[in-house]
């Protein structure tokens, strides 16, 4: 019997991929590299820290990177901060869930203080049950670890658990 959903948060339920992929093309084209968001973007998601770097590193050549970086990230922090796009039917799961008594947690690798600071802004923090985010695990995903957490807080055995997400 299900009681417990786990979600993921970039990608699942907030579209900041697609942000951060514009804003990825925005900063390639600033530095004359076209279609960055489209060619680049895609094989740096559900990567992070050094597994990044690697790719970083076999695309954009060292003297470019640091810049195309610091102006993606300045482009898409200012995207983020006008608005965090929501996925379609998030409302309507939470709702479904919560009809049903279904126990809810978030287990994601973004650090706690964007991921409340989002989740806040949409209105849906307050409707978890527990939130995990990736500084607060050693291993980070795909790695178990993070859902397994979740499933001790949450005293739930993972047959009984559905895990969403949108990366390997």
């Amino acid at each position: 019997m299900l009681e417990l959903v786990v979600f993921d948060v970039d990608g699942l339920m907030l579209d900041t991929e697609s942000v951060w992929k514009e804003a990825f093309d925005k900063a390639g084209d600033k530095y004359g590299i076209q279609n960055m968001g489209s060619t680049l973007f895609p094989k740096l998601i559900g990567k992070s820290g050094r597994d990044e770097k690697e790719v970083l590193d076999r695309y954009l050549s060292s003297d470019i990177q640091e810049l195309v970086i610091k102006e993606w990230e300045r482009i898409g922090y200012g995207m983020l901060e006008k608005e965090v796009p929501v996925k379609p039917g998030l409302i309507e799961i939470l709702d479904f869930l919560d009809a049903h008594h279904i126990k809810k947690a978030v287990a994601t690798t973004t650090r706690r203080e964007l991921t409340e600071e989002r989740l806040k802004r949409v209105g849906v923090y307050d409707r978890f049950d527990y939130v995990l985010c990736g500084d607060e695990v050693i291993n980070r995903k795909p790695d178990p670890e993070i859902y397994l957490s979740v499933l001790k807080k949450m005293n739930t055995d993972a047959r009984n658990a559905l895990v969403l997400e949108d990366s390997v």
